[in-house]
């Protein structure tokens, strides 16, 4: 039981985490863009 909580709370940062990334990449896209 402790093991599977351990589990989905590592799925929850993975989850955030690409959140985060897809996030980042859009605006890494979009400044340049700006830049060109």
């Amino acid at each position: 039981m402790r093991n599977r909580s351990a589990v989905e709370r590592f799925n929850t940062w993975i989850e955030s985490y690409r959140r985060i990334l897809v996030r980042f990449e859009r605006l890494a896209v979009c400044f340049m863009a700006a830049v060109k």
